[in-house]
């Protein structure tokens, strides 16, 4: 007994050892007095101090955390009633600062009285609040995870392989068409609910995983208890031990069904887009929205002659003409509305341009990225047959001109213009005279030839907005829009291009080798006229080429006899003031300037032309028309020129005075002007002081500061200017203080009727008083009555000029005379 005693005291002592190694409490509990013997750790472990701890069942019941008692007290009861082959139990205990810990106890019966009853109870404590709590959490994350799976739709599943059985969540066996759990699932369960026609497949990838090939990830069909098929997406992770072996599979299945039925259904869509991309007749590029291409099929490649990757590389600049106005036209309107037509010029590979009819629409990428398709359309071939049918329709097919057809749809149009805005518009009818002759002489091929050189010789005589047509056989007609608002210049247009294309047709045509004399008679006729319509005009101008034809051919006739006569008589003057100058029929004539004292103080020198049949012309009537027909100029340079040579005569006479001629605004804006004058002067030697250039109000009114600047030129070599007509312009009196000028001549309109018209003796007094205060000469023009003059001199104006005193007369003939001039010899 003692040797028994002593052995188990040694194996207690290891035990204590081995606990204080391993930081685990030691109890040892005496049932019957219910007294407990524990070791340091076992008190330090519960937060108290080893020598002052004191422990009993009674205490360790009152540490035990309520909602464990249960437990432990029924693992003790199976234990020592042996149904259970130790005593093993996790619970909470209550330190010593009230907080729980969790202790994982082992314990067992090592001493009973004669009746079986336990006597003592020998235990360990270990502190496991750490891997609880962490056990705990991971509960508590499983839970989470499961949540989110189900949530989502996704089952979670984990297969012991060493008992082929697996545990799944609900949604698992949901994934396979069932609403409630399945009893038993394992690998051969789930085989049998692959559709056979992917099962081999998914055996297969089963195994491999299982092999350590990688993880278990694949789809495949499923065959439902209501027999739909669904696709299912497993994918699982295997476990091996020490050897290689897998011992356990866990993984996720989602139903992936909708996500297969977008994919076919877009595999469809694409399969299609891709058909009618590659085989599309018409050109179809993608792009980005700021024109960088993508991708191109066969058949614009073929239109730009290049190969995809050189279209991509070439973008938008490269294929598109960028100054083709209608481009931005195009992409403004597809951003705006998503989509867009139009027609633009394109450029193939080799330089050369089509045009094309392009669509354009923007769409959005599976990622959101913004593109642009364009579907091209090469129109080549149908503009060329939409011009060849408009070229039938509206040309004549043998000289390329408008024909009848396209020359009434303009002319009703000008009609419709003119009789809205008034605006005078010209109608011309060419009819070729004898033109019958050369096709019954030489056939109607040299007659086609002839034709088609006229036509060719007429259209550079008209404007671009003027329409030259052939109406048919030998007639052509002009139309002419809107040349002027002024009838006589809308008639002197007329008459001016009729001319024209009078001369033109009179040169000989060469045809072949051989010259062809060829005339027309010309009609004109000018519109609106009130009910006039545009078959009313074409008759009137046909009238009127009658009426040229009938005065002997090679005429021009207008429709309004009374302008026909006035223009005749216009085109006549025109001509033969042409040529008056070299035909010595101009003269100037010396007009004098007197003062208060009737002395002659200055002169102007006025034009005057005597035809020999005409006999003399006057001013009103020529000067107008050498201004609106440029002949101005000619006679302006030949003005200037006797201006000079009179002030030579003058002063070799004895008789220097001042001498001033007039400049018309169009000779006065003459680039070479300046020197004009510079070379007159200098060719008659005469002196500058004494030439006085008098222009007009006019002539202010537009480019005022080259004027200023030209004056100024010109007043430094010492000439001095005058404002004809002054208080008749519309010129600003705010530029007289800027102007060199000399003096103001009180246009004779004023005169005439002063002193008695209080107006004009008014308007007379406030231009004294104002060239008094700007210190300039006053000349009065135009003074035929003694009470003009008294009321003049006592006004004090500078110098008078009118039939009071002389009519203008010869330079000579006035050097002659020796009368004074005190305004008694002057004759009406």
């Amino acid at each position: 007994m003692k040797i028994r005693k002593h052995l188990l005291k040694e194996s207690e002592e290891r035990l204590r050892l081995a606990l204080a190694t391993t930081h685990q409490g030691l109890f040892d509990l005496n049932v019957p007095s219910g007294s407990v013997t524990v070791n340091r750790e076992y008190a330090t472990m519960l937060g108290y101090a080893y020598e002052s701890f004191h422990e009993t069942a009674e205490s360790w019941r009152a540490r035990l955390h309520p909602n464990d008692r249960e437990l432990v007290s029924k693992v003790y009861r199976d234990y020592a009633a042996g149904l259970r082959p130790d005593y093993r139990v996790e619970f909470r205990l209550r330190t010593s600062d009230g907080s729980w810990i969790w202790i994982y106890s082992v314990g067992a019966i090592v001493a009973y009285d004669i009746e079986g009853k336990p006597l003592r109870i020998l235990g360990t404590h270990l502190n496991i609040t750490e891997r609880k709590e962490a056990e705990l959490r991971q509960q508590e994350s499983d839970q989470r995870l499961s949540f989110a799976l189900d949530s989502a739709g996704i089952g979670d599943w984990n297969m012991d392989l060493r008992t082929n059985i697996a545990t799944r969540s609900l949604q698992h066996d949901r994934c396979f068409g069932y609403t409630e759990a399945v009893a038993e699932w394992g690998y051969d369960t789930f085989l049998a609910h692959v559709h056979e026609l992917d099962r081999e497949r998914v055996n297969s990838a089963y195994m491999a995983a299982m092999a350590g090939q990688g993880d278990h990830d694949v789809e495949f069909r499923t065959v439902w208890p209501d027999s739909s098929i669904h696709w299912l997406l497993s994918k699982g992770k295997f476990y091996f031990d020490d050897n290689g072996t897998a011992y356990r599979v866990a993984g996720i299945l989602i139903d992936v069904s909708k996500r297969k039925s977008a994919e076919a259904s877009m595999l469809a869509i694409e399969t299609r887009y891709s058909m009618l991309f590659e085989n599309s007749m018409d050109g179809v590029l993608q792009s980005t929205t700021d024109g960088v291409v993508v991708a191109a099929n066969s058949a614009a490649c073929a239109m730009f002659r290049l190969s995809e990757s050189e279209i991509c590389q070439k973008s938008r600049s490269g294929l598109v003409d960028m100054k083709d106005a209608r481009l931005p036209l195009l992409l403004a309107e597809r951003e705006l509305h998503g989509h867009a037509k139009s027609e633009l010029w394109m450029i193939r590979g080799d330089g050369s341009r089509f045009e094309a009819e392009i669509s354009s629409s923007l769409y959005n990428d599976h990622s959101g990225s913004r593109y642009a398709s364009l579907v091209i359309r090469d129109i080549t071939d149908r503009k060329k047959a939409e011009a060849d049918i408009n070229q039938l329709a509206f040309f004549d097919p043998l000289t390329g001109l408008p024909n009848r057809r396209l020359l009434m749809d303009r002319l009703g149009q000008t009609l419709s213009s003119a009789q809205r805005t008034g605006q005078i518009s010209v109608l011309i009818f060419i009819d070729l005279d004898h033109f019958k002759y050369i096709n019954d002489a030489r056939g109607h091929a040299v007659g086609d030839e002839v034709l088609k050189c006229i036509a060719h010789r007429l259209t550079p005589l008209l404007r671009q907005e003027d329409t030259l047509s052939r109406i048919g056989g030998d007639e052509f007609v002009v139309l002419m829009a809107s040349p002027s608002h002024d009838l006589d210049r809308a008639t002197h247009a007329a008459l001016a291009v009729a001319e024209k294309i009078r001369l033109a047709l009179s040169e000989p045509a060469t045809i072949e080798g051989q010259k062809f004399n060829v005339s027309g008679s010309i009609g004109v006729t000018l519109l609106p006229k009130y009910g006039q319509t545009a078959d009313d005009l074409l008759r009137e101008a046909d009238t009127a080429m009658y009426r040229a034809k009938n005065a002997g051919r090679n005429r021009i006739a207008f429709f309004e006899l009374t302008m026909q006569k006035k223009i005749e008589e216009r085109l006549a003057i025109e001509h033969d003031l042409a040529l008056a100058i070299a035909a010595g029929q101009m003269e100037m004539v010396l007009q004098p300037q007197v003062d208060v004292y009737g002395n002659a103080v200055g002169g102007e020198l006025l034009m005057r032309w005597t035809h020999p049949v005409r006999g003399p012309v006057s001013p009103a009537i020529f000067i107008p028309i050498a201004e609106e027909s440029g002949i101005i100029l000619q006679l302006g340079n030949w003005t200037l020129h006797q201006g000079c040579q009179a002030l030579v005569r003058l002063a070799a006479a004895g008789r220097q005075m001042d001498l001033s001629i007039n400049v018309s605004p169009h000779q006065f804006r003459q680039a070479d002007f300046i020197e004009q004058v510079r070379a007159a002067l200098a060719q008659a030697g005469a002196d500058p002081t004494h030439l006085i250039l008098e222009i007009t109000e006019g002539l202010l009114i537009e480019n005022i500061e080259d004027t200023i600047d030209r004056m100024l030129e010109l007043a430094r070599l010492g000439i001095r200017f005058s404002i004809d007509d002054f208080g008749t312009g519309y010129s600003s009196l705010s530029y007289l203080k800027r102007l060199p000028l000399f003096e103001l001549k009180i246009d004779k309109s004023f005169i005439q009727d002063m002193p008695r018209d209080p107006d004009d003796t008014a308007i007379v007094q406030s231009i004294l008083s104002m060239a008094k205060h700007l210190r300039l000469r006053v000349v009065a023009e135009g003074v035929e009555t003694r009470q003009q003059a008294d009321f003049l001199m006592a006004a004090g104006c500078d110098a008078m000029q009118g039939y009071l005193y002389a009519r203008p007369m010869p330079i000579d003939k006035w050097m002659q005379t020796e009368m004074t001039l005190t305004g008694e010899g002057g004759a009406r």
